[in-house]
């Protein structure tokens, strides 16, 4: 009953059976902190929330104990989810069901792809569909609606990417260091940025990149420019702004893209702040 004696409806699992009181990775990716927790969260509008498996999201298959005959594979963002592998595929019927990988690979379906991505414990992951071309530039491989050809300049594959997805506020925990040596707020803008460069960013490590490739000088140059210097602190925001660990540093920001001189000769890890 509510403050005006009217019945309601609250979301009260029973909880009574749960032996493991410690926190749950739920099946969206997300830690709970305990099972009774997620429980509550799937009566209130998340009826296909499961608990994956015991103890926080990892970013690593590594100490993830799966239920069952379940499997630890890595997805594209780097989370740890358990799934089963479907061993036997359907016949493939139509051309149409051809993709292909982000390794280069041609899969007969999707079925294929996902079965190959359990087997081997982490994502592989759709560049584009039909069979793999020897692409040139993404100038020679079509994307559908609402993507973006990307290309790795390592591989030398373009991969088709939705570049439409919104950035949150990110929080001073959320910095990654990607691919191109650069440091990024969150993962969303490392995207973002991949996208207004049209070229594929992957992210190394959580955390800020540290550098220490900057020129080694006895007497410091007047000054230098640092590798950090295509850094986008947030290509939404006019406001963004690159915040060393001490000056005296020289900040140029146009368009969101941050071109940083250091005048002490170093160069730095540093923060991006709004």
């Amino acid at each position: 009953m509510n403050r005006r004696s009217k019945p309601r409806c609250v979301c009260a699992p029973d909880c009574s059976n749960i032996t493991w009181k410690g926190p749950v990775c739920g099946s969206d990716g997300k830690t709970y902190k305990d099972e009774c927790a997620l429980l509550k969260a799937k009566c209130k509008g998340h009826p296909d929330l499961d608990v994956q498996y015991q103890g926080k999201c990892k970013k690593t298959c590594r100490d993830v104990l799966c239920p069952g005959s379940s499997t630890c594979v890595v997805d594209q963002t780097n989370n740890a989810y358990c799934v089963t592998c479907n061993r036997i595929c359907p016949e493939v019927t139509s051309p149409e069901q051809y993709l292909c990988g982000n390794d280069g690979i041609v899969y007969a379906s999707a079925c294929h792809l996902r079965r190959a991505t359990c087997l081997l414990g982490r994502s592989i992951g759709v560049a584009y569909e039909g069979k793999c071309i020897k692409a040139k530039s993404c100038e020679d491989i079509q994307c559908n609606a609402g993507k973006k050809c990307l290309w790795d300049a390592r591989m030398s594959r373009g991969r088709c990417s939705l570049c439409d997805e919104l950035c949150p506020d990110s929080r001073a925990d959320e910095a990654v260091c990607a691919s191109d040596n650069a440091s990024y707020p969150s993962e969303c803008a490392m995207k973002q940025a991949a996208c207004s460069l049209g070229a594929l960013l992957e992210v190394k490590h959580s955390g800020s990149c540290n550098w220490e490739s900057c020129p080694k000088e006895t007497e410091p140059p007047e000054s230098i420019q640092c590798p950090l210097a295509h850094l986008l602190c947030s290509p939404a925001s006019a406001l963004a702004r690159f915040v060393p660990p001490r000056p005296p540093y020289v900040i140029d920001n146009k368009h969101g893209v941050l071109n940083v001189t250091s005048r002490v000769g170093t160069c730095f890890s540093a923060q991006c702040s709004v």
